[in-house]
Order: C-alpha cells, then sequence, then structure tokens
C-alpha cells in the first residue's frame, strides 16, 4: 500500500481512531504471522455512528444468482473467469473525514506527533465495505454495465454480439480443520428434535457460535445440511451441551461425503421447478412450523431454503400453503432475473407439494373462516395459478425430494 494514496499526515486533533496490528488478522496456514504482509487496519470499533460513518451495508451477489449464472454458462457454452482482488478495500474511497494514529513502520519522523487523515477505506473501518461497493458500482456503470434490479451486486454489459456478466462477492471464506473425525450418515438424528431446554449451557459458546457460522456458509452449495444447521442457528444466544453435540454430527457427516456437491449439468429443457413441503408445528418450543422447498432449472439445483416460519399455523394445510407462498415468491424472483438475462422458459413454472387441499385451494381458492388469516398468501399464489403463470401439482410425500429441509431423516430415506 503506497501511504499516499491511503493517507496523508495532518497535526493531532481529538477524534481520531486508533491502529490495530495487522500480522494476527492477516496470517495464514500457508504463511505464518511472522512473515505476513503487514497492512495496517484501522480499529473501526471507535468509530461512532453517524458521526464517524454512516451507511455500512455492502451488498454481495446472491447465492442463487451465482447458481442461475453457472447453469445458462453450462447449457450455452459461456467463457466463465474467476477474478480475485488483493487489498480490494483499499479502492473505496471516504467521504467523512477519519482519522488515525499513524501506524508503526509508516511514521512521519519530521511529524512524529501527526496523524493520518484516511482517503481510502482502509481494513477495519465501519464503512469500508459500502465505500467498496459504492466505488465499483459507479466504475462499473461509468464502463457501460448496468446494474442488475434483482441483485444488486450483479452487472450486466449487453452488446449484439456479446454479453458481459459481472457478479460480485466481497468476504472472508473460513476454514476449519475436520481431521480425525469418524464420518456419520445423516447430519441430524431422525425423531429427536432439538429444543432450548436441551443440555446444559457451554461455559464457552464461542466456538459453537463461530462453527455454525461457517456452516452457514458451507450450506450455500450443501443443501443436504440447510435443515441441521438452520436448526441448530435458533440456539445461538444460549447453546448447551446437546446443541454441540449436534453440530460436531453435522461435522461428521461432512467428513464423510467430502467430495459431494452441486452439479450443473447442461440442459435441453431450461424450466423452473420448485418442489414445497411443511413440517407442520414440529418445534417443541413454540409448536411453529418449518418449511422448505427446492428450484431446479433444466436438471440444476439453483435455489433452495429451510426456515422456521414466522407464525404458528393452525393446520398442517394452512403450514403447507404458507409454504407454497414463500416459494411463488422466489420463483417470481427468479423469472424477473431469467428476464433481465433475456431469457425466456419453454413454459410455466410448477410446484410439486405433497398436501393435496393445499394444491386444491391454490386453483379454488375458497375463503371462509378457517382461511381468512391466510388471505394475502392465498390471493398471492391463486391469481398467478389462475393467470397462468404458475402451475401447482400433486407429488406422493414418499417422492417429495425437499423432505430434508424440513425435517432429520433415515439413513434410508
Amino acid at each position: 500500500m503506497s501511504t499516499p494514496h491511503a493517507w496523508f499526515n495532518l497535526p493531532a486533533i481529538k477524534n481520531f481512531a486508533p491502529f490495530s496490528s495487522p500480522t494476527a488478522a492477516h496470517a495464514s496456514p500457508s504463511r505464518p504471522s511472522s512473515s505476513a504482509p503487514a497492512t495496517p487496519t484501522s480499529s473501526g470499533f471507535h468509530q461512532r455512528p453517524d458521526l464517524d460513518f454512516g451507511e455500512t451495508f455492502s451488498p454481495v451477489v446472491k447465492a442463487v444468482t451465482v447458481r442461475v449464472v453457472l447453469t445458462l454458462a453450462v447449457a450455452y457454452d459461456w467463457e466463465v473467469r474467476q477474478v480475485d482482488i488483493n487489498n480490494t478495500f483499499l479502492n473505496g474511497t471516504l467521504d467523512e473525514d477519519v482519522y488515525m494514529i499513524q501506524p508503526p513502520g509508516f511514521e512521519d519522523p519530521q511529524k512524529p506527533h501527526h496523524v493520518c487523515k484516511l482517503h481510502k477505506s482502509i481494513y477495519g473501518l465501519k464503512q469500508a465495505p459500502r465505500a467498496l461497493y459504492d466505488q465499483l458500482k459507479t466504475t462499473l456503470i461509468q464502463w457501460g454495465f448496468e446494474n442488475s434490479k434483482a441483485d444488486s451486486s450483479f452487472f450486466m454489459m449487453k452488446h449484439p454480439k456479446h454479453v458481459i456478466l459481472v457478479l460480485v462477492y466481497v468476504d472472508d471464506i473460513v476454514k476449519a480443520k475436520l481431521e480425525n473425525t469418524k464420518p456419520s450418515v445423516t447430519p441430524m438424528t431422525a425423531g429427536k428434535p432439538l429444543s432450548i431446554s436441551n443440555g446444559t449451557p457451554l461455559s464457552q459458546p464461542t466456538i459453537f457460535r463461530i462453527v455454525i457460522g461457517a456452516l452457514q456458509y458451507l450450506s450455500h452449495t450443501r443443501p443436504d445440511i440447510s435443515f441441521a444447521v438452520n436448526k441448530l442457528s435458533q440456539f445461538i444466544k444460549q447453546p448447551t451441551d446437546v446443541h454441540w453435540g449436534a453440530t460436531k454430527r453435522i461435522l461428521r457427516y461432512l467428513k464423510g461425503t467430502m467430495h459431494h456437491g452441486l452439479h450443473i449439468a447442461p440442459s435441453v429443457n431450461l424450466t423452473l421447478v420448485g418442489f414445497s413441503n411443511a413440517d407442520w408445528a414440529c418445534c417443541p418450543n413454540d409448536r411453529k412450523s418449518v418449511a422448505g422447498y427446492c428450484v431446479y432449472l433444466g436438471d440444476s439445483l439453483i435455489s433452495w431454503s429451510s426456515k422456521k416460519q414466522t407464525v404458528v399455523a393452525r393446520s398442517s394445510t394452512e403450514s403447507e400453503y404458507r409454504a407454497l407462498a414463500h416459494l411463488a415468491a422466489e420463483l417470481s424472483w427468479l423469472q424477473e432475473l431469467l428476464n433481465e438475462l433475456n431469457f425466456k422458459c419453454s413454459s410455466v413454472p410448477v410446484i410439486w407439494c405433497d398436501n393435496l387441499s393445499a394444491s386444491a385451494l391454490a386453483s379454488n381458492p375458497i375463503y371462509h373462516a378457517r382461511t381468512k388469516h391466510i388471505e394475502m398468501d392465498l390471493h398471492f399464489v391463486s391469481d398467478k395459478v389462475l393467470d397462468k403463470k404458475l402451475e401447482i401439482r400433486y407429488v406422493p410425500s414418499h417422492d417429495q425430494i425437499v423432505d430434508c429441509l424440513t425435517k432429520g431423516l433415515t439413513p434410508t430415506r
């Protein structure tokens, strides 16, 4: 990093951010901390909101968008390249006045008591990710790219003879060692729902939270662990030894399935097909249901979800119908994304559901006292079905492929 481009020195003032030692933060297994490059970082935890920084949210490209683009790339033999930008935060320009103590090794011998006024968004600042995104977005638009309306970190440059697609993701990748673990056949035990009262609270819950965070990242390419990770994420506040044991079971399962992943294959018929399911009143703490869905574009799995519903369902039909509405909304967004790519599916999206009552409601919405409280979902789904923008079909429960996103399964299932 060239000091004149990142900051310049000024006489000391009252408000400034301390300097953080970079060696521990930037060490890696292949490069010990003693030989890691020294990148000056700021202690952002000293910054005050609305005074030292404003907007900090920085969007990253949705994992679903990445899978959609890769599926189309395989189907149409597009060229795919990956670019990694080193020290990327240093490209962001700050709008606020931020000051920092001169970092060791970068002091001005003639002005040792001066402080640094930051010009670039160095590592550690609260607004660094946002400053980088704003700078990157401005630059790409100046080069002729369009910002997607469906995904704010997806950029497109369209020409009659070629199209350039840019997907932006800024994050640190977490690595964990899984050696010397006995493999498990399934990620979660079937028929034994976890609750907040299971076990004894952990005296050191930090490791549980770190591992769950890493597993959430990994679930972007491993839908088979999504339900288990989502369930354990509900105990982040006060995990117990039972929850930690369930977490280690996921790690053992991953040990035995290290070579599993998403398979993106070329497809002749690229249509959207979804599967929807719900496990009614399965949570022992509040009796809320878990909804799950998955979406295929052709033969490639591009989207999935496993989430506890926000309200208590009064019947299995209600929980299944809310799950249907959730999937219908995802399919609508995917169609918008595909439209931006000038891609038209050969047929309307199809949702496969294993609840006959929910399927019947979608085609013949009957409003009465028992369904009045879910009328918004009823209108949303039924309008799409009546407008022939969506089709609902029945699938037997034993053929429902999203059971793994709503409950723990046995090895045979």
